[in-house]
């Protein structure tokens, strides 16, 4: 049966009943290669997304899941070119996917990994309610194959190439590019057109589980193209090609379709916890077609729901060029990890790659921009400004005067600003436009430092009331700040909010709207460090 999700929206998502249990997925990542910055992107997409339902629901259970998928024609064709076994080489790289969630201040509760025994077991499971169900068969399958990619894709998919410095001519998929051979083997298949209506019922019936819309339009016009969504999946390799994979129950000649392996991972982890729908999976553009389409249609045959939502986001650039390791165009996630911190990593991708329709460019210069004028000269100076021995002893002066919280015309745009910043950022992380949360907090950051500098609270000629209104407003913009920020930059914004000195049990959203109150907004205590000192060359 599936759920109702037509009169859920996203604040009902964020905000549930007491004791719900959120669940949130990055794409498990393939161990072919080492991790690279889409892959740093996307557990920072979600990681931001599971500590905001956290932030939006203290009282709730949030199981949020990553990991590595580690079987397949490509893994067993990168370890024999190493001269090594699968087994270690996805050891040696699920531990530099393990070290990168752990470096990017990761929340995980789950690391799966698809050669784990519980997995297999679960694979194994699916496969079997999925044959005991009518649904796999077992038949020739021809078309073109695209090793890269692990999937078969119809004529209708492919293109022809040429090759100026070989005079080769080859077919290459559309949707990925991939280049692709015609195959012929015999080997088990799932029944995936017979879903093919009820999935286009469920989008139908569900227009935001599917996000972006770009996406959500681009996966039901395809499910109506009757001719391009009319055959089935194969779903085994003979043994005999494919050695590195889950064995079909009953059958040892035959590999469980890595495919089916990898999505099963989600079932896992949610048995672990029993968690399941998951409430949002994040995944990439190019393997869209794999969860809003193939994912879907394995859980109605095997009598499960389906998720909430299927967020997809675009690829990195860098320097508007795609990134490739043979031209050096490539950006190492623990590098810029080492040299900015996650959280400063963590803000930049979420604010410039926060449109999760449109590929961002990845550029350095502006990367140390967006350090030194938003993080550096807005936020840590302004937290800087109200620690000031100076302004710490005016204040404490002034705590003798009844200071009216009421706003004066210099403090009225501020203070309307920060009126409204917890609901506008709220809002915005719930459509998962998470690049305009952060332009709304920036925006009032902006705000503030203006109004702070032209109050001028250091100097002798502004009357102590004021500069104590002065820091009144600033500590309170900070607080606020503080909170929303908890989820993009999880260490920068503790150490900002214990620098405030605020008690841990008031660091939530419902705690983020504007409280002027002179109790605790005046305590400030002086302080020489800096919440985001210079940048090493």
């Amino acid at each position: 049966m599936l759920r109702n999700l037509s009169k859920l929206n996203n604040r009902q998502f964020f905000r549930n009943n007491r004791n719900y249990t959120h669940y949130f997925t990055t794409p498990i990542f393939y161990v072919n290669a080492d991790p690279h910055i889409g892959h740093l992107y996307s557990i920072v997409v979600t990681d931001a997304l599971a500590r905001y339902s956290k932030l939006a629901n203290p009282n709730d259970e949030v199981v949020y899941s990553t990991g590595t998928d580690e079987h397949g024609m490509k893994v067993q064709q990168a370890a024999a070119g190493l001269n090594t076994t699968p087994k270690e080489l996805c050891d040696r790289i699920s531990g530099k996917f393990r070290d990168l969630a752990k470096a990017a201040l990761s929340s995980h509760t789950d690391y799966i990994r698809t050669t784990d025994d519980q997995h297999v077991e679960t694979v194994h499971n699916l496969w079997n309610t999925l044959l005991a169900n009518g649904y796999i068969y077992k038949g020739v399958h021809e078309g073109w194959y695209a090793v890269s990619d692990e999937a078969f894709y119809p004529e209708s998919g492919i293109k022809e190439m040429f090759d100026n410095s070989t005079g080769e001519t080859y077919k290459v998929s559309i949707e990925t590019g991939k280049r692709v051979d015609w195959m012929s083997e015999t080997n088990y298949k799932f029944k995936l057109a017979a879903f093919r209506l009820r999935l286009i019922e469920w989008l139908e019936n569900n227009p935001e589980a599917i996000q972006p819309r770009t996406q959500y339009n681009a996966v039901l016009g395809a499910l109506r193209n009757e001719e391009a969504a009319a055959s089935d999946l194969s779903v085994s390799r003979p043994r005999s090609r494919l050695e590195w994979g889950i064995n079909v129950p009953g059958d040892p000649e035959h590999t469980i379709y890595v495919w089916v392996d990898a999505l099963a991972n989600y079932l896992s982890v949610a048995s672990r916890h029993n968690a399941w729908p998951a409430d949002v999976h994040v995944v990439g553009k190019d393997i869209i077609r794999f969860h809003a389409v193939y994912w879907p249609a394995l859980l109605l045959a095997s009598n499960n729901s389906l998720p909430r939502t299927i967020l997809s986001h675009a690829h990195w650039t860098m320097n508007g060029s795609k990134m490739s390791k043979s031209t050096g165009n490539v950006v190492d996630p623990f590098e810029v990890i080492n040299k900015y911190s996650a959280d400063v990593i963590r803000y930049y991708l979420l604010r410039v790659g926060g449109n999760l329709s449109n590929d961002a460019d990845f550029k350095p210069n502006e990367l140390d921009l967006k350090y030194k004028s938003t993080l550096q000269a807005m936020l840590g100076n302004l937290l800087s400004r109200i620690s000031g021995k100076k302004i710490v002893k005016r204040v404490e002066s002034a705590q003798q005067y009844g200071l009216s919280i009421d706003p004066t015309d210099s403090e009225k745009a501020l203070y309307e600003k920060l009126k409204v910043l917890a609901s506008k950022y709220s809002a915005s992380m719930e459509r998962f436009e998470l690049g305009k949360a952060l332009e709304v907090i920036e925006d009032t950051l902006h705000e503030a430092n203006r109004y702070f500098t032209k109050l001028e609270p250091w100097s002798d000629k502004t009357p102590i009331e004021e500069c104590a209104k002065g820091v009144l407003y600033a500590r309170e913009t900070l607080r606020i700040v503080g909170i929303l920020l908890q989820p993009i930059m999880p260490e920068k914004s503790r150490e900002l909010l214990d620098r405030l000195g605020l008690e841990q049990s008031v660091r939530n959203l419902v705690d983020a709207e504007l409280n002027l109150s002179l109790t605790q907004s005046l305590q400030i205590k002086p302080s020489r460090n800096v919440l985001f000192p210079p940048l090493i060359a």
